[in-house]
């Protein structure tokens, strides 16, 4: 499924928090990896003071040290340097290849200014198609001081178990499906099929889950459970994956309407889109989200 995955870097710690997750998905898929550094355009000629390397030859450096680190993994390792928009790049190069996967930490630097993570994900699942891996760095991985790229990535990271929310449609579940069946296959993963439904809806979603379970065992993953909790959506998935042992959470960012699931809870609008946003900013755990293409103008 995914034939290439490009993983935009910044040269902080915190962006290449995302490298150990690049690494196992790339093993397990065969997945071309792309490693890209973006070098605001104005500058990217412009050498250092002393008469030293310009930007864009300290960029390819930066990415080639990158590439090293993630040892032999027997795929292809290529590094990329370009200009402009943050957003902009990572976006026209996902899109130049089908099957492209976006692996993005959700900190670090971009340029000389902040990486804003509601700007630049956003526009990048809005503008790219593609989907999207997310990784939140933990503690003790702050901004590197001094020269960029010295500390090899994390060792290899364990994936155990894929929590898959849905909110009982056909929307959410066919374009997550995929994706979700693919990771559980190719990494042994046993799935976590969770709802967080209205309290007179809870029978009707665990019966919805068990057609789901059958529809994922026919696909052949080998393990499912089935999870229906009761609260706010956000809050019970981060709970549930939190709970979790080395997990990681598959969500799509519309819902059962087709475009946004309007859910109420405590007499607050919820829309899925921000349901999904809300579990990027709280989860520890790893995020892959999918963007479904929006609905053709009638």
């Amino acid at each position: 499924m995914y034939q290439r995955i490009l993983v935009p870097l910044d040269g902080s710690r915190l962006s290449e928090q995302v490298l150990p997750w690049t690494r196992a998905l790339g093993r397990a898929f065969g997945s071309r990896i792309e490693l890209l550094r973006i070098v605001p355009g104005h500058l990217q000629g412009r050498q250092e003071p002393g008469g030293g390397l310009n930007l864009h030859t300290q960029a390819l450096e930066y990415l080639n040290r990158m590439k090293a680190s993630l040892g032999n993994l027997d795929v292809s390792v290529s590094c990329l340097v370009e200009e402009h928009g943050p957003a902009a790049c990572i976006s026209r190069e996902a899109r130049k290849e089908p099957d492209t996967l976006v692996a993005i930490s959700t900190h670090g630097r971009m340029g000389i200014g902040r990486w804003v993570m509601g700007s630049v994900m956003d526009q990048v699942l809005r503008t790219s198609g593609k989907p999207m891996l997310v990784v939140r760095p933990g503690p003790g991985h702050g901004p590197r001081h001094g020269t960029e790229g010295n500390n090899a990535p994390e060792a290899e990271v364990a994936i155990k178990s894929i929590i898959m929310p849905l909110d009982g449609s056909s929307v959410s579940e066919n374009q997550i499906s995929p994706h979700v069946v693919a990771l559980a296959k190719n990494l042994d993963l046993e799935v976590v099929l969770l709802m967080v439904p209205y309290e007179h809806e809870q029978a009707a979603s665990q019966n919805y889950l068990e057609k789901v379970n059958e529809r994922l065992s026919s696909q052949g993953v080998s393990s499912v459970r089935e999870l229906v909790r009761k609260g706010r959506p956000g809050d019970a998935i981060v709970a549930v994956a939190q709970e979790t042992e080395a997990s990681m959470v598959a969500i799509t960012t519309h819902g059962r309407s087709g475009v946004r699931r309007l859910i109420r809870r405590d007499g607050e609008a919820l829309m899925w889109g921000s349901i999904a946003d809300r579990v990027v900013r709280h989860c520890e755990r790893p995020v892959l989200m999918v963007r479904p293409p929006d609905p053709e103008p009638a």
